[in-house]
């Protein structure tokens, strides 16, 4: 029973992951045809704005769950309530904060952008986008915290899925017919809500609550030591609109978001890649397996380094064409940024390259001994942001981004190789050496080739399928001839058993035909 809810967990979250991916990539589309890029800018900046009372609730998340596991495996009424209870308890004075926050934003927000919105346009647009984050932290998180630990996310990823397909298409159907972007919001965040409602209908119906156990605030003490690593990918996600938004203007804020929407999708389908292999080095570590986990973890990082590789390279020739194509029609911002493009595609190239060392440490649970590492990266990403943005814009932004998460992958594997695996450093670094050469001739005899601009989807589909089948082929050729040993690892980990199951399964098929 706990494999298959695991399965349809990661099956589940892999299709919520691609709902977005699809989702938000057709509002924005027709947003900016149908209202503009500013109006997508606006959208864009007040719910990053919004975003930034989530740093009250940092790490609290991972804290709670890591009891919860306990208590609901002993099946602890009272101390599962004691839980639930707290934890409403801290997100109800969340919710209060952020009506409060929500005030301040109505007063100051309009500021930023008084040149190009009126007032009551951008407050209206602010209290209707603000009205889901109010539902999420005072009915949601603390039933999806209960529902996820007790092994059924796949229950809140499900919903997810339904309410966004089912707000996506009734406000797509409602800019064709002209209706005003508030009123299009407002009828998408009624629908949202419904899945908060859902939760907390779900946890009052399928779990017992003592509502009169007292609040136990010892839980919450611990969420202060991943609070740097959180509080680094918060900045890494969720500062460069604000930027934007204070020292730029609002055409900036959506050809920004347009590029992240792309780099975010990929980043988060391969987050699910290392996310689905944590739990196995956690039982490897927790064993004490030392040689094991030094062999298992040094071919999935080889592994997730190929992956990434591979995907960002091709995004990185792919992306400025296809953001084109996505804003054809769009005159009032200039979305032809590939030097932007290319920068953030690499900074994000070098996040996913870091998951698999992040990954580890947060296994170990070695957070008061990396967070100054975070820290440090925050302010680069934010101080060479800030100091770049009115000179060189959006490409500042970038530099900022790279700089902080370059900063961040050398340390981390440093970290974990001096303290927690010995990994083969030397072998690691002629790794990244061989690929970024090989990125290099592949990009360099691509851009020689002066192929002309791309004007539909069905030759940017055809050049992805080309330029994937040449790339993936150098680069597999090429790391065989360097790594063959490290590579024939990769093989029988990952494809001999997934090859030879698929036989089986033919060969079943075949005996039921018979």
């Amino acid at each position: 029973m706990r494999k298959k809810k695991a399965i349809y967990t990661v099956i589940t979250a892999l299709m919520l992951q691609v709902t977005l991916i699809i989702v938000n990539l057709i509002l924005p589309h027709f947003i900016i045809l149908k209202y503009g890029s500013n109006v997508n800018g606006l959208i864009n900046s007040i719910t990053q704005f919004l975003s930034y009372i989530a740093l009250l609730e940092t790490g609290i998340g991972a804290v709670i769950k890591s009891v919860l596991y306990k208590s609901l495996a002993k099946k602890d009424k009272k101390e599962i309530s004691s839980i639930v209870v707290t934890t409403q308890h801290f997100f109800r004075k969340v919710s209060y904060i952020l009506i409060i926050y929500i005030i301040a934003l109505i007063i100051i927000f309009p500021k930023f952008v008084s040149s190009e919105f009126d007032r009551m346009y951008t407050i209206s647009l602010l209290i209707i986008i603000a009205i889901n984050s109010f539902m999420q932290y005072y009915f949601g998180l603390t039933s999806q915290i209960l529902i996820q630990a007790d092994q059924k996310g796949y229950i809140i990823n499900i919903c997810k899925i339904i309410t966004y397909i089912v707000s996506t298409v009734v406000m797509v159907v409602m800019i064709f017919n002209n209706y005003s972007i508030q009123t299009i919001k407002a009828v998408g965040t009624i629908i949202l809500v419904i899945s908060p409602l859902y939760y907390y209908y779900y946890m009052k119906k399928n779990y017992y609550i003592d509502k009169k156990e007292k609040v136990n605030n010892d839980l919450l003490k611990q969420r202060w030591d991943g609070f740097a690593h959180q509080i680094s990918s918060f900045i890494h996600n969720n500062t460069d609109i604000a930027v934007l938004t204070v020292f730029s203007n609002m055409g900036e804020v959506s050809v920004y978001s347009v590029y992240t929407l792309v780099t975010s999708g990929i980043k988060s389908v391969l987050g699910i890649l290392t996310s689905s292999i944590s739990a196995t080095f956690g039982n490897i570590y927790g064993s004490g397996e030392k040689e094991k986990l030094k062999k298992q973890f040094e071919i999935f990082d080889y592994f997730n380094l190929l992956i990434v590789f591979f995907v960002f390279t091709i995004t990185g020739l792919l992306i400025t064409p296809f953001i084109k194509l996505y804003v054809s029609g769009a005159t009032d911002a200039n979305y032809n940024r590939m030097i932007f493009g290319t920068i953030i595609v690499v900074a994000e190239a070098i996040y996913c390259f870091r998951c698999s060392y992040s990954n580890m440490i947060f296994i170990v649970g070695d957070f008061k001994q990396t967070k100054f590492h975070g820290y440090i990266e925050s302010g680069l990403n934010l101080i060479i942001s800030l100091l770049l943005v009115k000179k060189f814009n959006l490409i500042g932004i970038a530099i900022g981004t790279l700089i902080g998460m370059l900063y961040r992958l050398i340390v981390s594997i440093k970290y974990v190789h001096k303290y927690l695996i010995d990994i083969n450093i030397l072998n690691l670094f002629k790794k990244y050496i061989v690929n970024i050469i090989v990125v290099f001739v592949f990009v360099t005899v691509v851009k020689m080739m002066k192929i002309p601009d791309i004007l539909t989807y069905f030759e940017w589909i055809k050049y992805a399928i080309i330029y994937s089948i040449i790339f993936l082929t150098l680069l597999l050729v090429t790391n065989i001839l360097f790594f063959k040993r490290d590579m024939k690892d990769i093989y029988y980990t990952y494809f001999k058993y997934l090859i030879s199951k698929i036989k089986r399964m033919k060969k079943s098929d075949e005996k039921d035909r018979k």
